[in-house]
C-alpha cells in the first residue's frame, strides 16, 4: 500500500465529500468563529483531542479519544488513556506522515480536510492498511486555550485488529450515510470488496 496524505479543499465537505458529522462540526466551527461550541460537545464521543503546540514539528500530543472515534474502534478503548500511552501506540513513520495536517491547522488556525492512506504498524499489533478521511479543526476556549479536534471517517472496509471487541466479539462499524464517495478516490474505494 502506498502511504500518502491527499489534501482536500475544505469546501469539499460542503459539496458532500464527507458525512453528516463532519458537516456538523465544520458548520459549528464556522458559526462559533473557532470557539468551543455545542457541536463539539455533542460529537465528543467520535472525536480525538490533540494539543495545538505550534513550536514543534513533532506529532501533537493526544489528550483524549472518544469511545466511538475511529481510532478507538480500531485499537480498543485503552490506547489513549494517557497522552504518553496514546503517543507511543503508533510508530514514527505513521505519526510523522499525518503530523503536517495538525501543524497546518494549529499554525494557520484553519480547518484541514484530507485523505490518509497508510500502512500502520501498531507497536503491539499486526500491520493494518488504513484509508480514511480526516477533518481537523482548531478550537479555542473562552479562557484562551487552543486545541485541535480530529474527526476521522472510514472510506472503505478496514481490517480490524482481532480480540479488541467487548465480550470477545469483534468490533463492527455502523454503516455511514455518506462515506465520502464523491472523492476522486471513489472508484478505488468502491472496487474494494467487503471482507
Amino acid at each position: 500500500m502506498n502511504n500518502f496524505v491527499y489534501p482536500f479543499d475544505i469546501t469539499d465537505i460542503d459539496a458532500g465529500c464527507a458525512d453528516d458529522q463532519a458537516r456538523q462540526l465544520l458548520d459549528g466551527w464556522r458559526n462559533s468563529n473557532g470557539f468551543l461550541c455545542a457541536e463539539v460537545v455533542n460529537l465528543a464521543p467520535v472525536l480525538v483531542v490533540f494539543g495545538a503546540d505550534t513550536s514543534s514539528l513533532k506529532p501533537p500530543t493526544i489528550f483524549s479519544a472518544g469511545p466511538q472515534a475511529l481510532s478507538t474502534r480500531l485499537l480498543g478503548s485503552h490506547w489513549a488513556e494517557t497522552p504518553e500511552t496514546a503517543n507511543s501506540t503508533f510508530e514514527d513513520p505513521y505519526k510523522y506522515l499525518v503530523a503536517d495536517g495538525y501543524h497546518r491547522a494549529a499554525i494557520q488556525n484553519i480547518p484541514v480536510f484530507d485523505l490518509i492512506s497508510a500502512q500502520l504498524s501498531h507497536t503491539s499489533r499486526e500491520i493494518m492498511d488504513l484509508r480514511y478521511q480526516r477533518l481537523i479543526l482548531p478550537f479555542s476556549t473562552p479562557q484562551g486555550a487552543t486545541f485541535l479536534i480530529c474527526y476521522s471517517m472510514k472510506t472503505c472496509r478496514i481490517p480490524l485488529i482481532e480480540g479488541l471487541g467487548t465480550n470477545g466479539k469483534p468490533l463492527q462499524f455502523p454503516e455511514l450515510q455518506n462515506e465520502g464517495r464523491a472523492s476522486p478516490f471513489a472508484p478505488a474505494v468502491s472496487a474494494i470488496s467487503p471482507h
